[in-house]
C-alpha cells in the first residue's frame, strides 16, 4: 500500500507539512548523525530508534511511528533528494576480512547467501526496505543471523548492510 506522507502526518496530529517534515528529517540526520548516510542509519537499529525519538520530539508528534519516519527518510534517498553531505565517513568493510577477523570459516558468498536466505524465510512477502523501517524487526533479523552463524561479534550494521547490498546490487 502506498504511503502518502501528508495524510500520515495529519492522522497523528503532526503540524508539519510534507516539505517541512522532510527538511526536519535531513537536518536532524546531518546534525545528530554526522558521517552517516540514510542507509547507514536504517541498518543500525539502535540509532534508528534514537533518530525516530528525536523526530517525534522535534515535531511534537509523539504518535508518529518509526515506520512513517524511516519510510519518509528512505523515500528521500530513493528520490535522490538526500544531500550529498551525508556520505559515510567510514570505508566499506570487506565481508571476507570481517569474517576472518571474527574467526569465521564462512566464505563471503556463504555468508551473503545465509544472511539473505534467513531474511527471505523470516519475511517472505516483505522487502528489506520494509523491514528496515521497523528497527525492532531489523534487530531481530540481525540476531537470527548472528545465532545461525555463531558469531556474536558481528554488529547489526554489518549484517544488515550485507542484506541491503544484495537488494541494491542484485543477487
Amino acid at each position: 500500500m502506498k504511503m502518502y506522507l501528508a495524510n500520515e502526518l495529519k492522522a497523528v496530529g503532526c503540524k508539519d507539512d510534507r516539505s517541512t517534515f522532510n527538511d526536519r528529517l535531513i537536518q536532524l540526520l546531518a546534525s545528530s548523525f554526522p558521517g552517516m548516510t540514510i542507509d547507514d542509519l536504517v541498518c543500525t537499529p539502535d540509532k534508528s530508534r534514537v533518530f525516530c525519538n528525536a523526530i517525534r520530539d522535534a515535531s511534537e508528534s509523539p504518535k508518529l511511528t518509526n515506520k512513517v519516519i524511516l519510510k519518509a527518510l528512505m523515500n528521500l534517498r530513493r528520490a535522490k533528494k538526500s544531500p550529498t553531505g551525508l556520505k559515510t565517513k567510514t570505508s566499506r568493510q570487506s565481508i571476507t576480512k570481517r569474517l576472518n577477523q571474527v574467526g569465521s570459516d564462512l566464505t563471503r558468498e556463504q555468508f551473503i547467501t545465509l544472511a539473505n536466505d534467513l531474511f527471505a524465510s523470516m519475511y517472505k512477502d516483505r522487502t528489506f526496505d520494509e523491514v528496515a523501517c521497523h528497527p525492532n524487526e531489523a534487530s531481530d533479523l540481525a540476531n537470527v543471523v548472528r545465532r545461525k552463524v555463531g558469531i556474536a561479534e558481528l554488529d547489526d550494521h554489518f549484517i544488515l548492510r550485507v542484506i541491503m547490498n544484495v537488494r541494491k546490487d542484485g543477487p
